[in-house]
């Protein structure tokens, strides 16, 4: 932003998993298991393209989705300018365009994490969307809180000896590719 505005995050990423179902076979993959994920603004991205997905239709929706520490909801009234360059100078707007109470989609099996040490901004906006998907949607979503973790600490752990948070991803992803 303010290149990119809404909902280009969620279009890209649609873009870039029908690429990959177009293309991944070229290259030894399996076009059926293509997952998505996304740390913080990532998270809010890849979360707006696997739960709206009308926003990028005709997208090729992945075997699952690894949201760590999402900001899937703002207050607009207090936004920075960040937030107000992405989705877009007029505030009134902004509810209507983040995750939470907007799901369309719940078709896509999901892994959330949190950290332990994350900050209301993002374990807020967590229990509201797992709410949503709870009661509106029937769907129970995939938990991880990270423990001994903050914000990027769960990111940064992957590939070195603290396994808590890799292990689960790929349990995730073993026991959603053999459904």
């Amino acid at each position: 932003a303010p290149d990119a505005k809404w909902p280009d995050g969620a279009r890209d990423i649609g873009s870039a998993v029908t690429w990959l179902r177009d293309h991944v076979a070229e290259y030894g993959g399996d076009p059926a298991k293509i997952f998505v994920a996304g740390i913080s603004t990532g998270a809010l991205h890849a979360a707006t393209y696997v739960f709206r997905p009308e926003l990028a239709a005709g997208s090729a929706r992945p075997a699952g989705a690894i949201l760590v520490s999402g900001p899937y909801t703002f207050d607009f009234a207090a936004a920075g300018r960040g937030e107000i360059a992405y989705f877009g100078e007029d505030r009134s707007r902004g509810p209507a365009r983040v995750v939470t109470g907007n799901v369309t989609g719940a078709d896509v099996p999901v892994l959330l994490t949190t950290a332990e040490w994350d900050n209301a901004r993002y374990t807020t906006p967590y229990a509201l969307l797992f709410h949503e998907l709870v009661t509106k949607h029937g769907v129970v979503p995939r938990y991880l809180q990270s423990l001994g973790h903050n914000h990027s600490s769960q990111l940064l752990s992957v590939g070195t000896g603290d396994d808590s948070v890799s292990s689960v991803i790929v349990d995730f992803i073993e026991r959603t590719v053999q459904r």
